[in-house]
């Protein structure tokens, strides 16, 4: 019997070990940037994130593309200093395949990050209207999102 009781208070010691070691809830940062346009009257975000503590491994700006259809009007609001101090690369293209109607604009967007080793990364499109979109990616490959806009009246 004392040798069980032994081995059960080791057993107990080596998991408050773990535990104190990672507590529950302790996660790790993201760090978060954000280049805005306005699309077709509404102001849309586009949230790019990898974990602080791998962000000096980024190598260059951030390099981010929305696409809307012809015809509808779309502009860069503002920027940020990107990742390590490298920047947001932005660019805007028409894509015929994108549908506007007064309802509703379809838009893209493409996403890359690039590092110097492979890492996580998360990019979001957040209309002020509309539809959020998520996708979980890593650095150094396109990221690729697409949603709708309501048009601002």
């Amino acid at each position: 019997m004392p040798r069980r009781y032994a081995m059960l208070s080791l057993a107990l010691v080596v998991v408050a070990v773990i535990l104190s070691a990672n507590p529950v809830g302790a996660t790790r940062a993201w760090c978060h940037r954000d280049p805005v346009f306005l699309v077709a009257g509404t102001l849309v975000s586009v949230d790019l994130a990898v974990y602080e503590d791998q962000q000096a491994k980024v190598t260059g700006p951030a390099m981010v593309t929305l696409f809307v259809p012809p015809g509808v009007s779309a502009k860069l609001v503002s920027t940020d200093n990107g990742f390590n101090q490298r920047g947001e690369m932005t660019s805007i293209q028409t894509d015929k395949h994108l549908l506007a109607t007064s309802k509703s604009v379809q838009i893209r967007v493409t996403v890359n990050v690039p590092a110097s080793i492979k890492m996580s990364a998360l990019a979001a499109i957040n209309p002020r209207s509309g539809s959020v979109m998520n996708v979980d990616g890593t650095s150094n490959n396109t990221m690729s999102l697409t949603t709708k806009v309501v048009p601002s009246k």
